[in-house]
C-alpha cells in the first residue's frame, strides 16, 4: 500500500513547473520559460519515481523484479488513457 502523505514544497514545485509550461503555450514573452518547467517537471518525476522504486527495493528482501514490474504497469496504465484522450482531441482540432 503507497503512502498518501503529500509533501507541501513538491506540490508548489509541480504547480511552478505547470504555470511556467501554460505560461509559455499561451503568453508570447514567456516562451523561453517553458523548457524550465518541463525540466523541472522531469526532475520532479525522477526523484517521485526513484524514491518509490527505492522503497520497495528496501521493503522485499531480497528485491523482486515482478514489484518493480508491476509499478511500472500501474504508472503506465495511469498516463495511457489520458495520452490517448488528448491526442485525438489534438487530432480533432488541429
Amino acid at each position: 500500500m503507497e503512502d498518501n502523505k503529500r509533501i507541501l514544497g513538491l506540490d508548489l514545485s509541480r504547480c511552478a513547473a505547470i504555470s511556467l509550461v501554460l505560461g509559455a503555450h499561451y503568453c508570447g514573452p514567456l516562451h523561453d520559460l517553458g523548457f524550465f518547467g518541463v525540466e523541472l517537471f522531469f526532475a520532479l518525476s525522477g526523484y517521485l519515481i526513484g524514491g518509490i522504486l527505492i522503497r520497495m527495493f528496501f521493503q522485499e528482501c531480497p528485491p523482486d523484479l515482478a514489484g518493480v514490474f508491476n509499478f511500472w504497469q500501474r504508472r503506465w496504465w495511469r498516463t495511457v488513457p489520458n495520452y490517448i484522450l488528448f491526442f485525438l482531441l489534438m487530432l480533432l482540432f488541429h
